[in-house]
């Protein structure tokens, strides 16, 4: 009898808790959808759990009322000036005119703050390249980098890129820095395309990769999804964007196949729910996309990887004219993984000049340096 009666509690307060976590489930989503509505910024919670979030944010609360502190998370937005710095492209998903933009990051703790403003200059050439201190016209041998947003340097200030730290190391070079945020090896492959025929034997090409650039080229689901949570968090108001993302499949022979798949989990007819590519496929396209750089080019080829694994089995997967620069945390005996003061993700100055010291190290038996 005693062991029924046992039974029976538990169950009811397991029956409880289940009960607590659909009601706070739906006080979060109302309470989100009531006050962040007009803001489009909504709280991020750290624990799966509603019942956990509920308390939280009921403790930071009563702290706020009673300590006269404000212990609410912080909240993100950010601008472009001119607006807008995306605009789409049929080849590469999308692209960025020239210009010269003020990138505006914004965050403050708590909706009774005011917005902090974190603000950086980013000018793109004519060429679609952003600028790295490039002194003259003149012929000079070239180093074409590639890669996304970090290789980019969201978040960070021209003059504060490694590419520019490159080129000022360099001044026998000229450094192209062709990289965007959410970019890959596809857009590398694209452009590669396109500028091949001017690259020479004495030129270099710098691939940035990192391990989550492989769902990129296959445009995992998963990945949409992120991108999705990304933007809910730091620029709400391209939640409904639609741009179409350029995939790579290898048909029966190996060779690269190139189409376009609709990025915005709202508008392309359940892709998103679809199941993900094997690990051993999405390596293996990887792989293909920078074998297939470095053999067709004289020039020397370079894949600077600087997030991931030393297990990636792309690194085994690569032919011998690619050189591989591991720029792992762990390939400095010094901490490199600075970001920008809080306000975005991606790393800042200290993590670029560090870069910038490990390439010129490599780099230096091909340029004089400075």
């Amino acid at each position: 009898m005693n062991v029924k009666k046992i039974i029976f509690g538990i169950l009811a307060v397991l029956l409880a808790i289940v009960l607590m976590e659909m009601l706070s489930t739906l006080a979060l989503v109302y309470y989100d959808r009531l006050i962040h509505r007009e803001s489009g910024i909504r709280q991020r919670d750290r624990s799966n759990l509603s019942l956990v979030n509920v308390m939280r944010r009921l403790g930071r609360a009563f702290r706020s009322r009673y300590r006269g502190e404000d212990f609410s998370e912080y909240q993100y937005d950010r601008s472009s000036t001119p607006h807008p710095f995306f605009v789409a492209d049929d080849l590469y998903g999308y692209s960025v005119l020239p210009g010269t933009y003020t990138h505006t990051y914004l965050r403050r703790r708590g909706s009774r703050r005011e917005w902090q403003a974190f603000k950086i200059k980013v000018t793109i050439n004519p060429d679609g390249s952003r600028w790295t201190g490039s002194r003259t016209d003149m012929p000079r041998p070239k180093i074409y980098i590639f890669g996304d947003s970090f290789v980019f340097g969201s978040g960070v200030n021209d003059e504060q890129t490694f590419s520019y730290h490159l080129q000022q190391a360099m001044p026998e070079a000229d450094v192209k820095l062709f990289a965007l945020g959410g970019y890959s090896l596809t857009q590398a492959y694209l452009r590669f395309d396109t500028v091949k025929h001017d690259i020479r034997s004495q030129d270099i090409i710098l691939l940035g990769y990192a391990d989550f650039y492989d769902i990129r080229h296959v445009v995992d689901p998963v990945r949409l999804i992120q991108t999705s949570k990304w933007r809910e968090k730091y620029d709400p108001r391209l939640l409904n964007s639609r741009l179409k993302l350029p995939r790579i499949q290898l048909d029966e022979t190996g060779g690269i196949l190139v189409d376009y798949i609709e990025e915005n989990c709202l508008f392309n007819n359940g892709y998103c729910d679809e199941s993900s590519p094997g690990s051993v496929e999405k390596s293996n396209v990887t792989a293909v996309l920078i074998n297939y750089i470095a053999d067709n080019t004289s020039a020397r080829v370079y894949l600077l990887h600087f997030g991931g694994s030393k297990d990636n089995p792309v690194r085994k997967l690569m032919n011998d004219r690619v050189t591989l620069i591991s720029a792992l945390p762990e390939d400095f005996d010094y901490f490199i993984r600075d970001n920008i003061e809080g306000f975005d993700p991606h790393p800042g100055p200290y993590w670029h000049y560090a870069i910038s010291r490990k390439l010129m190290a490599i780099l230096s038996d091909s340029f004089a340096i400075d």
